[in-house]
């Protein structure tokens, strides 16, 4: 995802500390997703009052608002909505005002989701809310069903309306599940009619783009959205990224708006790389490929001093029996309330076994024992550890064995905090057993 720089709203500087507000808000809201995931809450449908519930969020109806707005009281809050609405909307309505707890000034003053956005700092905090919005309603590892079937808007609209989600939470989930390289933008209108992009979202194989690339023409035919629901489709040059194919469909503006805002999707001629950097393979992988340093990933649990004799923990220990001696010393003098999310690097010439404690208990569980909050956490740990000594991670299938953790789910995990950051990420399967012969 790539953002604009120079943001006004003191708000979004209080979130981000100096990092990018989008990067910062789409974190936020990915822990929370994860960690209610943890803690049960599931879908689809991704019930954002359940959500809020979950959350200790106060939940109340009022039909003399227009959608949903967001009263703080005392150290958390009380959402109100308007009952009214159609149910998609009431779901994108809240899932939005439960991002403004995202922001550290939330309890400041009452966020309106119907409130009058003259001020430009007020509509970046809109903008990042309906991005966190769009991570709830559509979370990570869900929907990969929608990439069957035809991708055309209209297509898409449909299948929004079957779904029955925000037009920018479906737009978003389908980039991100994508494999063609395609870009989904959303735009907003200046009191002068001036379209400008207030956000983009890049699929697997997108090229990297910066929102500076793309310039659009003053006369762009996104104009042709001139009401919600609105759809175009063409072919326009927008600055740096060249001629494009252009999809999009009007969509609520903010409020004094007298244009709608407009989403699509762009797909331009080139840009897709060469070689992946999520793959997959056959093979081993206590025996990591390429050359330069290498990091080796591992799940291990919260509990046990020694890890598990079956699986790929055992292999790693037969293979580095001092990254498991290592390990027991380090997670002995480690708080067993500190464990979860924590991750022991251990360094042997040019591979480091990353052991990443992802996995509440061990031995026959009623639900899962994989903890994906954590495993996130995990992951981050392991991207700075590769960005500083610019290596390559490997890792088999985690989370799928004794973790009992859905694999969609962590693949989506694997690719936001590995591949995203230009990491090059490789999982190994073992090659298929041939079919042994029967004797006669």
């Amino acid at each position: 995802m790539t953002n604009r720089t120079g943001w006004k709203s003191e708000s979004v500087r209080a979130l981000a500390g100096g990092s990018d507000p989008v990067r910062a808000i789409e974190a936020k809201a990915r822990e929370l997703v994860l960690d209610a995931m943890d803690k049960g809450w599931s879908g689809p449908p991704f019930d954002p009052i359940k959500l809020a519930r979950q959350l200790g969020i106060g939940i109340a109806v009022s039909d003399e608002i227009n959608d949903a707005r967001l009263i703080p009281t005392g150290k958390t809050a009380t959402i109100e909505y308007n009952p009214n609405r159609p149910r998609g909307r009431i779901r994108f309505s809240v899932a939005h005002e439960i991002a403004h707890t995202l922001f550290p000034d939330f309890a400041v003053a009452t966020r309106y989701r119907d409130a009058a956005r003259k001020e430009h700092a007020d509509r970046e905090v809109e903008t990042l809310c309906n991005i966190a919005a769009a991570e709830i309603i559509m979370p990570v590892g869900s929907f990969r069903e929608m990439l069957q079937g035809e991708h055309n808007i209209n297509a898409l609209m449909e299948l929004r309306r079957k779904l029955d989600v925000s037009t920018e939470a479906l737009l978003m989930r389908y980039v991100r599940l994508s494999e063609q390289p395609v870009l989904m933008f959303c735009a907003s209108a200046s009191e002068k009619g001036d379209y400008h992009i207030d956000y983009i979202v890049g699929s697997r194989a997108a090229a990297p783009t910066r929102l500076s690339d793309i310039e659009l023409p003053k006369k762009s035919r996104i104009r042709e959205c001139t009401a919600i629901g609105f759809t175009a489709s063409f072919d326009e040059r927008w600055g740096a990224v060249g001629m494009a194919h252009i999809q999009c469909v009007g969509l609520p503006g903010f409020e004094g708006s007298r244009l709608p805002r407009v989403a699509g999707l762009l797909k331009s001629g080139g840009g897709k790389r060469s070689e992946p950097l999520l793959r997959y393979v056959h093979g081993d992988a206590t025996e990591p490929r390429n050359g330069g340093s290498k990091i080796v990933c591992q799940i291990v649990n919260d509990q046990a001093l020694n890890w598990s004799p079956r699986g790929f923990p055992a292999a790693v220990r037969r293979r580095w029996p001092k990254a498991q001696e290592e390990y027991r010393e380090w997670v002995a003098g480690t708080g067993r309330k500190e464990r979860l999310g924590a991750v022991h690097f251990w360094t042997e010439h040019d591979v480091t076994v990353a052991s990443m404690i992802a996995q509440a208990g061990f031995g026959p569980a009623t639900d899962f024992r994989l903890r994906y909050a954590a495993l996130a956490r995990c992951l981050s740990a392991v991207a700075g550890r590769a960005q500083e000594e610019i290596a390559t991670v490997h890792m088999p299938r985690i989370g799928t064995g004794q973790a009992g953790g859905s694999w969609e789910l962590v693949e989506e995990i694997i690719y936001d905090e590995l591949p995203s950051r230009g990491i090059q990420t490789t999982i190994y399967d073992l090659p298929p057993q041939p079919q042994q012969l029967e004797l006669g």
